[in-house]
């Protein structure tokens, strides 16, 4: 697949001129779609950040709810030792 720049045709410092530097495009020789190039290129990176922040994010979530149930043990823990030192009384 050959891929060809769009050259801008604008007048140098014009919105136009900076949109093209700033957002540079690919056109598609089979469909003439215009692809920015950011999103050509940043994808695959985008989708692996996307990936380890998932499981980073899954991974945290496990933790979190180990830690609650470690904290609910402790709480009935201490609510049966209570308890039994006020049945003392």
């Amino acid at each position: 697949m050959w891929v060809r720049a769009v050259l801008s045709t604008a007048a140098p410092g014009s919105r136009e001129a900076s949109d093209a530097a700033t957002n540079p495009q690919i056109v598609c020789p089979n469909s003439k779609t215009q692809i920015p190039v950011t999103d050509a290129l940043a994808g695959p990176s985008v989708a692996d950040a996307r990936r380890r922040f998932e499981q980073q994010l899954a991974t945290k979530e496990a933790d979190f709810g180990r830690r609650e149930d470690q904290l609910r043990e402790a709480q009935s823990e201490l609510s049966k030792a209570r308890e039994t030192r006020w049945r003392r009384k």
